[in-house]
């Protein structure tokens, strides 16, 4: 892995965990992002959700991912993770299009909306990034072909 995926794979990851820091911090907030939506998925499965408990859930998914793609171990497996909390959590909490009567807030709530959506890209280049083979060194190939060769 080249020096610059590593670090971009630690800059995503200590994005992803900061942010998960702080909605396990104020859970109130997000909960009430999330609540239409688990009152509507309640009703059509008549089981109780609380938005308490998805609140909760996507916040430790998203710091065990941002782990495992800051450190580089299951970079893949842990941007799709986020994927799936990021992408609704970007739709849910930054309906900007909604807002008509606070430009300010609008502008705040947009400028979140887009810079999850630079996130969601970061994880998605992460999820489709080719496998890297393994570098043999150049003394064990050496080795190896002696080997072969008196063989």
């Amino acid at each position: 892995m080249s020096i610059v995926r590593a670090k971009a794979h630690a800059l995503i990851g200590v994005s992803l965990i900061a942010d998960a820091v702080d909605v396990l911090r104020q859970p109130s907030v997000h909960e009430q992002v999330v609540a239409p939506l688990t009152a509507k998925v309640t009703a059509l499965t008549s089981q109780n959700i609380s938005p308490k408990v998805v609140v909760r859930a996507s916040a430790i998914s998203q710091a065990v991912s941002g782990g495992l793609i800051a450190v580089s171990v299951l970079p893949r497996f842990g941007a799709f993770v986020s994927l799936l909390t990021a992408v609704p959590a970007t739709f849910l909490g930054y309906r900007f299009w909604q807002i008509k009567d606070d430009a300010a807030l609008r502008a705040s709530r947009r400028q979140g909306f887009f810079a999850h959506l630079t996130l969601v890209g970061a994880l998605l280049l992460i999820v489709v990034a080719p496998r890297r083979k393994a570098k043999t060194s150049t003394k064990a190939s050496a080795t190896k072909a002696t080997k072969t060769v008196s063989a």
